[in-house]
């Protein structure tokens, strides 16, 4: 009866940090999120100065284990450059625990433009500073509070959209058509997910 006792023992202990892990970790749910950030546009041409923007979003996400997907769409109205985008991302989360650090990647359609005196003329319904772009995107971060219902996420995101400018060569041989990567944007950003 004892040599049972102590094998049942034995058990629990060795089958309680297996089951322990197994509770732990995110659920597999959809998430809301609301996003404020804050960035700075680092045009690659010297007729645009670099400038700050800011502003908020919202986005949905669904998390797993070791990976999320999200969309966002965030409006960056604030500081000398307008700064909107919808974009849709997939990050790889290593840690299963309460915390995590996370690396990631996405795309989607940037709306940026520097700010200028806008003068509307009644026919155009932007201003025409903004240019609607395709662009690429990374991101690394850390989210805090995994097994909650609330979770913080707080990273750092490098934007790339990419124009498609009219150009001439310097002698004006050739004109056309060039992707160019004009205004690459980095940006800190807080995301409160419910």
């Amino acid at each position: 009866m004892r040599a049972s006792a102590v094998r049942t023992a034995l058990l629990l202990v060795l089958s309680g940090p297996a089951l322990a892990d197994d509770a732990v970790g995110p659920s597999r749910r959809p998430l809301l999120g609301f996003v404020l950030g804050a960035g700075r546009v680092l045009p690659t041409r010297a007729v645009d100065p670099a400038g700050m923007t800011w502003g908020l979003g919202v986005g949905l996400d669904y998390e797993w284990d070791h990976a999320r997907v999200s969309s966002t769409l965030f409006a960056g109205g604030g500081g000398s450059w307008s700064s909107s985008a919808l974009r849709f991302s997939i990050d790889w989360l290593p840690l299963a625990g309460d915390w995590t650090p996370y690396v990631g990647g996405g795309g989607g359609l940037a709306l940026i433009g520097k700010k200028r005196p806008y003068v509307s003329n009644g026919e155009n319904p932007l201003p025409p500073f903004l240019n609607a772009l395709p662009m690429v995107s990374a991101e690394a971060g850390v989210e805090f509070f995994r097994n909650r219902a609330t979770r913080l996420l707080l990273g750092l995101d490098f934007e790339l959209p990419w124009s498609q400018p009219y150009e001439c060569s310097a002698d004006f041989s050739s004109c056309g058509n060039a992707f160019r990567l004009r205004y690459p944007e980095v940006a800190l950003y807080a995301r409160l997910m419910l």
